[in-house]
């Protein structure tokens, strides 16, 4: 399904293990870039719907794309919606790099344990080795879990590090 909301949920889970090390807007730019070919297959009845994007050599074209144009999206992103204290606040290079990469690879893993269409190999092998290692229910099941997971452990967090800012300072 083209666009779809879960492969976010191993996103949030980054994002929650990595926080500032993880862009979840770069990672979720890369998935739905890579899905745009599908959804033009979609709405215009013409060519596969995990054709050309969902292989390893798109996701890396894709990857670097995505980095590039990502970071400077979600710079512009953080500038509109960033209190005046945050207003540097910007996504790295390398982080934007590394997210865009997880958010394309990702997606294809993921898509070629289910989809019988995809040959993520190509233009090399037309192998599906992963094809039918988990149910497409299964896999939406762990991608939810994931997500839920992540958000648990994301806001956990803030609430940790709020409650150590706010404890007054012990002197001997």
């Amino acid at each position: 399904m083209p666009l779809t909301p879960y492969h976010m949920g191993p996103g949030i889970l980054l994002k929650a293990l990595f926080r500032g090390s993880f862009s979840l807007m770069v990672f979720g730019y890369a998935n739905v870039l890579i899905d745009l070919q599908p959804l033009i297959a979609i709405t215009s009845g013409r060519g596969e719907t995990h054709g050309w994007t969902h292989t390893w050599l798109a996701a890396i074209v894709i990857g670097a794309f995505a980095a590039v144009t990502g970071k400077w999206l979600a710079d512009l992103a953080l500038r509109l919606v960033a209190s005046r204290d945050r207003s540097d606040l910007r996504v790295r290079w390398w982080v934007a790099a590394l997210s865009a990469y997880l958010g394309t690879s990702s997606h294809i893993a993921l898509d070629s344990l289910t989809h019988g269409n995809m040959h993520p190999f190509e233009p090399f092998s037309d192998a599906q080795p992963w094809l039918g290692a988990v149910t497409p229910g299964n896999l939406r099941l762990l991608c939810v879990i994931a997500g839920a997971v992540g958000t648990v452990l994301y806001f956990a967090g803030l609430w940790f590090r709020r409650r150590a800012v706010l404890r007054p300072t012990q002197r001997p």
